[in-house]
């Protein structure tokens, strides 16, 4: 476990197979540089796994925070800087009914068509 500032790490280049980083992004002035320090010192094949909070989400949760993100937006960011594939998942304000309800509909019909309804995001990048 190592504890960094995110905008330059203490890390040979290639070197890491994952990143785990929670509760850091919303903090942050510039997610660009963070996304080329996790392309420097991930190793190819290697995945990086972060949470933001949700652009989209109907409802601002904290003033404190810097920035509030689009999974989009990361993803092509990720892609412009070594990552070869994004994907995300909307954590939602109330999981569990969301989650009985999909029973009834097409799977993941809540990620899809009601972002707003999430507070944050889960993205996992592989380079």
């Amino acid at each position: 476990m190592l504890v960094s500032d995110v905008n330059v790490l203490p890390i040979n280049s290639n070197s890491l197979d994952y990143i785990i980083c929670f509760g850091v992004f919303q903090y942050i002035y510039n997610a660009e540089n963070v996304i080329k320090e996790f392309s420097r010192v991930i190793k190819k094949g290697g995945r990086v796994l972060i949470n933001v909070p949700n652009k989209k989400f109907f409802m601002k949760r904290s003033e404190h925070f810097y920035n509030w993100y689009d999974p989009e937006d990361i993803g092509v960011t990720s892609i412009q800087h070594g990552f070869t594939h994004y994907q995300f998942i909307n954590l939602f304000l109330m999981p569990v009914y969301l989650r009985w309800l999909e029973r009834f509909f097409d799977k993941n019909i809540f990620n899809k068509n009601f972002p707003w309804l999430a507070h944050d995001l889960i993205i996992l990048l592989t380079k």
